[in-house]
């Protein structure tokens, strides 16, 4: 399989789909969130929460081909990769207001205390928000935490070398911890369907997150048996 390519073209649609997002919103040259419609929040909600499992796979899938090119998941040295990884756009530094992008899933809850969930998703479906818009509230959702959700996504993809660096260290930790039998995350994927996943695969974002997460599962498997 060509991965710089499988890379390039999932980074790329991303990339499409977060920046018209940002457009839409208004979070554009330092522009910040305060507050959003009722609908158009969840509308963005509902396209961030699957890019944010997609863009974790894109992660993943860097970290393995880091890792069989040569590089150590504990040592997590620039030497051995391809110029293709570094090419992608130059990093820069974050800055301090946009927070580090969260490389781990959330884990599914079950019980009393678990959100009402999609057979597929985590929490979210569009479908019984669009039918009950009659009844919601009217009131603007305070949006300045979704706006940085937002541009976290937007920095991790054009600094995914960087962010693949920083999933080697979690995976150095993970086997520090179980070398001392100590209690860990074995994989930043939860187990079953991907968060956000929808039964109904409707928007370009939830084609991407489908590939995305096959992609990642298979870089997996060739890591284990390799």
């Amino acid at each position: 399989m060509d991965w710089p390519l499988v890379i390039t073209r999932n980074r790329t649609a991303l990339l499409t789909i977060i920046v018209a997002l940002m457009g839409v919103l208004g979070v554009v040259g330092g522009g910040r969130l305060t507050t959003l419609p009722h609908f158009l929040y969840h509308r963005a909600l509902g396209i961030i929460r699957p890019a944010e499992s997609a863009v974790r796979r894109l992660i993943v899938i860097v970290a393995h081909e880091m890792a069989l090119r040569g590089i150590k998941l504990h040592a997590a040295r620039r030497e051995g990769l391809d110029e293709f990884l570094f090419a992608l756009r130059p990093s820069v530094r974050l800055e301090p207001a946009i927070p580090a992008f969260n490389l781990i899933d959330p884990l599914k809850l079950f019980g009393r205390d678990a959100p009402d969930c999609d057979e597929f998703g985590d929490g979210f479906d569009e479908s019984s928000e669009a039918e009950n818009g009659e009844n919601q509230d009217r009131t603007p959702i305070p949006a300045a935490a979704l706006g940085l959700r937002l541009l976290a996504l937007k920095h991790a993809l054009d600094n995914l070398p960087r962010q693949a660096k920083r999933l080697v260290r979690w995976y150095g930790q993970r086997d520090l911890a179980f070398a001392q039998n100590q209690l860990h995350r074995y994989s930043p994927i939860r187990p079953g369907y991907q968060p956000a996943s929808k039964r109904r695969r409707t928007d370009e974002i939830d084609e991407v997150l489908h590939e995305c997460h096959t992609l990642a599962m298979y870089a997996g498997e060739r890591q284990d048996s390799s």
